[in-house]
């Protein structure tokens, strides 16, 4: 009985993090299918899509292989969007249908992906979640009584944070490099300023609206990003909230825009500036990408390369090779991990599903930990995890998780979202103590250490499943 008033105490007061819901792009198994899967009804004019070119072709690296795909482009009679040279070789572009073949039949192209449009969709009930300031005046950022943005005497230390032991471990992840691949960071923040090195942003702040001053194109104008920013390194400043490792050098990523929507090549050029600067650095680097999609894993990324046709996957495969550790959210739909992504992908990064703290029917804090409904879930073996939740690889807050948020504010959100920065945290803190190679090894040293120092959860303290089959365990950043 008490489980079922948790459950339905969840569901109610549930305000899922956003996410992108559309399918990101169209994937082809075999270069023979090429011409099949990217036509489109006759009365469509042009596409937008993703030509990778192979690396044959690609002269060096970063700026120089750039050059050269939008020279290849050119000469193909397009104007590229995007360019692609450290994570994936190749370019973005909007084409006539009728140069399609044409293009397919280049032999400097290795395949073409349609670029497709993605949106963040407002949850239904998020009208209904007045903002902490509103909710309680006397919160971080409040002014006490204006739900405006303000100073606060006193530090809080979100639940998350202290539940995972990050506050108790005095390593704050200083010197080490977390990128946000997400909708930017907000550059003025009192929480993050102090932590913010440079950024970039495949699509610009808009400077329309109340608190979108975007002081830098990669300014965040939607909220998320900030959100994800602050848990992984809000400042230790004796205001607001403080993340898991606050020390990190933050980096803002604006691969979506105020409304949270982003093409495809926006999120693989967001990739590929996070690859050349990790390459150009020589040090493995975090990267945090709290971003949802349909589909599967149909490639192969090992220690030797990346095999397939999937630029999404091969970009950040790739990426991984330059020693980019990558944590993604697993999801808020309810459904297998692998049919979405960039969770699919567990060999080119670590996936995270999200768990809250248990309220009894009257909502009162039980001390037990549980997954709400709507965190995605695994059910595979795997070589890298003892669990049978693959291609999740663990568990961390995502429930009620109080961060940062644009215009100077705070907000409390749910989701895979915010569990997956709490990752990304301890990582930072990882790499702090145990410096690692900027090549593969990098992903596989740090899940390795991950997993060895996770708390276990098939105990009386993880008590609600959702009747999914959550097999993870959950993380400790104690001795990180």
């Amino acid at each position: 009985m008490k489980a079922n008033a948790v459950i339905q105490k969840l569901g109610s007061a549930l305000l899922i993090s956003v996410a992108l819901l559309t399918q990101l792009s169209l994937t082809q198994a075999q270069a023979g299918e090429r011409q099949d899967t990217l036509q489109k009804p006759s009365t469509a004019e042009s596409l937008n899509v993703i030509v990778v070119l192979d690396k044959n072709y690609a002269p060096g690296r970063g700026l120089e292989n750039r050059a050269e795909a939008a020279s290849i482009a050119r000469g193909m009679g397009v104007s590229a969007k995007h360019t692609f040279g450290s994570a994936l070789f190749g370019f973005s572009a909007n084409i006539p249908q009728s140069r399609l073949s044409r293009l397919q039949n280049d032999p400097r192209v290795a395949y073409i992906e349609l670029d497709e449009l993605n949106s963040i969709p407002t949850p239904p009930d998020r009208a209904q979640q007045p903002r902490r300031c509103t909710n309680d005046p006397t919160g971080p950022g409040c002014d006490g009584d204006s739900g405006d943005t303000g100073s606060t005497p006193s530090e809080e230390v979100p639940w998350g944070i202290e539940r995972i032991g990050a506050a108790s471990n005095s390593n704050t992840g200083s010197g080490v490099h977390v990128y946000i691949i997400d909708s930017g960071i907000d550059g003025d923040h009192e929480d993050l300023a102090a932590n913010l090195g440079n950024g970039f942003a495949a699509v610009n702040c808009a400077s329309k609206g109340k608190n979108n001053s975007c002081l830098n194109l990669w300014d965040d104008d939607n909220g998320h990003g900030t959100h994800v920013a602050g848990t992984v390194g809000a400042v230790d400043n004796d205001l607001g909230v403080i993340g898991v490792a606050p020390g990190v050098t933050l980096h803002a990523v604006k691969v979506l825009n105020n409304r949270g929507s982003g093409f495809s090549s926006e999120i693989i050029a967001g990739i590929d500036w996070v690859a050349s600067e990790v390459e150009a650095r020589g040090a493995a680097a975090i990267a945090n990408m709290s971003i949802g999609g349909s589909g599967s894993k149909t490639g192969t990324c090992d220690s030797t390369g990346f095999s397939g046709s999937n630029a999404y996957q091969q970009a950040m495969c790739n990426a991984a090779h330059k020693g980019v550790v990558f944590v993604v959210a697993a999801g808020n739909e309810d459904v297998d991990a692998a049919n979405s992504r960039p969770a699919s992908y567990d060999d080119t990064s670590i996936a995270v599903s999200a768990i809250g703290q248990v309220v009894d029917a009257d909502g009162v804090l039980t001390g037990e930990y549980g997954w709400p409904s709507w965190s995605n879930w695994g059910n595979d073996s795997a070589p890298w995890t003892n669990d049978n939740s693959a291609p999740v690889a663990i568990a961390a807050p995502g429930m009620g998780i109080l961060s940062t948020w644009k215009g100077g504010k705070y907000d409390t959100s749910n989701g895979t979202s915010m569990a997956s920065p709490h990752v990304a945290g301890a990582l930072s803190l990882f790499l702090n103590s145990n410096a690692q190679s900027a090549d593969y090894s990098a992903l596989v040293n740090t899940r390795a250490a991950l997993l060895a120092t996770e708390e276990p959860t098939d105990t009386y303290l993880f008590t609600i499943r959702s009747s999914n089959p959550h097999d993870e365990d959950f993380l400790n950043a104690t001795s990180f």
